[in-house]
């Protein structure tokens, strides 16, 4: 059976790092390796005004498409570094929209993911009541293996 992980990939030297660990480990396996990076679109302030609405919806879209295309170029770049690296791994990225938390532990299901390696932002106090924690999320509501990997300057 050949084995499928995932890394949560932010573009962070932290994100690039694990790719790399993930990949050595994964190599003598000869398995497969997806990239996934999860944005979110910010949200436009709306009004009661219909054609501003749509002017909105619009903005969104064009917001939300530019993202995805410079992301997907990005990780093209780090698509080839790696597969020059790593020529014995099926190297893969998806870029989707979406709550970080929940479109990953979509994908993991979906791809047959049966590990996931994640960076961990240590927020705290009222940002963490408030936003809460990707990694947390995930690895609570996970049916896989979860890897989380703090970042070295977090305390």
């Amino acid at each position: 059976m050949k084995h499928v992980w995932m890394v949560g990939y932010d573009f962070s030297q932290h994100s690039s790092a694990l790719v790399r660990i993930a990949a050595g480990e994964l190599q003598p396996q000869s398995g497969k390796l997806v990239l996934l990076h999860v944005y979110q679109v910010p949200p436009t302030p709306l009004s009661f005004n219909s054609m501003h609405i749509e002017t909105s919806y619009l903005h969104q879209t064009e917001l939300s498409k530019s993202i995805e295309e410079e992301a997907s170029k990005g990780l093209e770049k780090v698509l080839k570094t790696l597969q020059a690296e790593f020529p014995s791994l099926e190297i893969v990225f998806l870029v989707k929209a979406g709550d970080p938390s929940k479109v990953i532990l979509e994908k993991v299901e979906q791809l047959g993911v049966d590990r996931l390696i994640i960076g961990s932002h240590s927020r705290t106090g009222i940002e963490h009541f408030f936003l809460g924690s990707v990694a947390e999320k995930i690895v609570k509501h996970s049916t896989v293996s979860v890897l989380v990997v703090k970042h070295r300057d977090d305390s």
